[in-house]
């Protein structure tokens, strides 16, 4: 088929199959793969082939309310009251509808790999596939870089470059572009590009790689005057306030995304005095609350609860080029404990080495402890080796060749369109990087029974060994068209190994496919660091979407790992940040709580180093679980217990 439409296009000319295209992209802004045979499903849609005789058993997510089809022309019934909680909608973006786009031209996933030059290794497939896209919307290419996680400053795009070695940063090349250097580390660099040249990226002299610089994700879960976390309590901290244990002396880092409305906080749910600085690119440091997000100034809160008399350093960044300073920044203040509530993805292979474990060794180096948030990824986390069963180079799942977005009971999640989908797949070959995979975002249409690989940037990088090329890909998709399910899938371009994956689909919908152990978000799985997961604080019981251990063997492998998380602590706590009815939830939560703990046993013992403070930590924990330290808990419930004067 794909051989007669190229016959037609060749007879018809390139303006009548333009016109052709754009009447396909008014109706849904996706070309669908071309059908083998005469069979509704083809051999791309198994996956949607029913294991019953029912043919459509659907759960339905609507953006209003949560609808259950019973059939495939049967009624509705609404307000499903089964679904648990994290079916409810969560997180509602901006959306950009199909009806505001005006494609030239769409380019299906198949032709994508000629046309959008494959070959060219230097840049990341996320810039080149948004480059060619660029050019063919009628809305501004600023407008949709917006509504991904990525930083935008007037007319320019956050890109990560990687250079040969540091005495090759292109620095007078970039500026012939109008390329600003904004932060430089270890043969990268984070760059200001303008949008409208991202194409010309090939032309920068001495790169090898380019990529979008995403931006790292706070550790909440989707959902979300004198406020006082209930685990003040829980943990009788008020006994070591009384014999005098209050923090003081203890200097705490805080890293996170935004403080909004600390201010108003100060000498109320915060400390009178609070030092502040604004790593983010083309921020100050009065910008630290310029976003209104307040997810940095909950942990500050839950912090200063359990240590009240403790100094809180406030550090806002984006990426883990500004981590990076910031940790610099914390060293040069004196800071002794760290806290960070959020995760990044596809930075290392997931054994405890990498970007960040060269960021933490910094600040082990300075006895400094770090606790972090293990993530909220255990339902949103899928983890295999590549199996290719019917020989077509795609992997084979449980269910068939695509995995959807479901509440993994055989059903799938019909979502509606508007909303942004953030992927992240990386397999085990970190040395040699020759073997070859595709990540792609799909689309099935329940009407026309169709599956169609969406337009997304990224998912298609090259993998043949060239120097700064990491065997990942990110995928950023809009949902469009009609209501439909959504799910991915794994292509091998070229390899002949076993390969080990994660894919990750942060603050998106669950899997159907879910893999809990292995989802630690990046940072998470470092050795040196205290890995926290939440527990529900009235119950003391594991959330559903806390992320588990063990990490990936050596260089990403299957192999078992070393046991992550280290800690439990307490999440759907109150904060005056998320108001009397909302709860502070996630991973984000438990995190500062164990570092306010820790900042209450430093005060007691102040000639601790970071390790022994650690040490101190784990052994005060009530086991949970399994016997002894597992995959889920840790060592078990941050606790505190008596404070015994030395």
């Amino acid at each position: 088929m794909k051989k007669n439409q190229k016959n037609i296009l060749t007879l018809l000319g390139t303006g009548l199959a333009f016109l052709l295209l754009g009447i396909l992209i008014f109706q849904g802004w996706n070309i669908t793969e071309e059908d083998k045979n005469s069979s509704p499903l083809s051999k791309d849609e198994t996956a949607l082939a029913p294991k019953s005789k029912e043919p459509h058993n659907i759960v339905a997510q609507k953006q209003e309310n949560t609808l259950l089809v019973e059939g495939k022309n049967s009624s509705v019934s609404e307000n499903n009251s089964s679904l648990s909680h994290h079916l409810e909608l969560k997180n509602t973006h901006p959306t950009l509808r199909v009806k505001d786009l005006a494609l030239k031209e769409v380019i299906s996933f198949e032709k994508r790999k000629l046309v959008l030059f494959r070959a060219n290794s230097s840049i990341n497939s996320e810039v080149r596939d948004f480059a060619q896209f660029a050019e063919k919307t009628a809305i501004s290419p600023r407008e949709i870089l917006q509504q991904f996680p990525f930083s935008v400053k007037e007319n320019s795009v956050l890109l990560e470059v990687r250079v040969k070695s540091s005495s090759s940063i292109p620095k007078s090349s970039l500026e012939n572009f109008g390329a600003q250097i904004a932060k430089k580390t270890d043969g990268a660099l984070s760059v200001w590009f303008p949008i409208d040249s991202l194409g010309q990226l090939d032309k920068v002299e001495g790169l090898t790689q380019a990529s979008f610089l995403a931006k790292v994700v706070p550790s909440e879960e989707l959902y979300l005057g004198d406020s006082v976390s209930e685990a003040v309590s829980l943990l009788k901290a008020r006994s070591w306030h009384d014999q005098g244990f209050t923090g003081k002396g203890v200097k705490i880092g805080i890293i996170d995304v935004g403080f909004g409305q600390y201010i108003s906080l100060q000498g109320k749910d915060l400390p009178g005095e609070t030092f502040v600085k604004n790593f983010v690119d083309g921020e100050s440091d009065l910008d630290i609350d310029l976003d209104g997000q307040k997810h940095g100034t909950a942990c500050a809160e839950i912090i200063h609860d359990l240590a009240p008399d403790a100094q809180l350093y406030l550090a806002k960044v984006s990426n883990h080029f500004d981590i990076e300073k910031a940790v610099e920044w914390f060293i040069s203040q004196g800071v002794q404990i760290i806290s960070s509530s959020i995760g990044d993805y596809n930075q290392a292979p997931g054994d405890g080495t990498g970007t960040y474990a060269k960021i933490v060794a910094k600040a082990q180096e300075k006895d400094i402890l770090w606790v972090t948030a293990a993530g909220n990824d255990a339902e949103n986390h899928w983890s295999g080796l590549f199996s290719d069963i019917e020989g077509n180079s795609l992997h084979n799942f449980q269910d068939g060749e695509v995995n959807f977005f479901g509440p993994g009971d055989g059903t799938m999640y019909m979502i509606s369109s508007g909303q942004n989908i953030r992927m992240h797949m990386r397999w085990d070959d970190w040395d040699k990087v020759d073997q070859d995979y595709d990540l792609e975002i799909v689309r099935y249409d329940l009407q026309q029974q169709k599956l169609e690989t969406l337009p997304q940037f990224g998912g298609s990088n090259q993998q043949n060994g060239v120097e700064g090329q990491k065997p990942t890909e990110n995928a950023f998709a809009m949902t469009t068209g009609e209501d439909a399910f959504y799910g991915f899938r794994i292509r091998r371009v070229q390899g002949n190994e076993e390969n080990h994956f994660n894919v990750f689909a942060p603050k998106f919908r669950r899997f159907h496919e879910i893999s809990r152990d292995r989802s630690l978000a990046d940072l998470a799985d470092i050795p040196a660091v205290l890995t926290v997961a939440a527990l529900d604080v009235k119950s003391q019981k594991q959330e559903s979407y806390s992320s588990q251990g063990p990490t990936n063997g050596p260089g990403g492998s299957f192999s078992p790992g070393f046991i992550k998380p280290d800690l439990a602590a307490f999440a759907n706590v109150l904060t005056q940040s998320y108001g009397k009815k909302s709860k502070f939830n996630g991973t984000s939560a438990a995190t500062p709580h164990v570092a306010g703990v820790a900042a209450l046993i430093l005060n007691s013992r102040p000639t601790y180093t970071g390790k022994e403070l650690k040490k101190n930590l784990l052994e005060r924990a009530i086991d949970l679980g399994e016997s002894g330290k597992d995959t889920l808990f840790g060592k078990g419930q941050l606790h505190l217990g008596s404070a015994l004067k030395e």
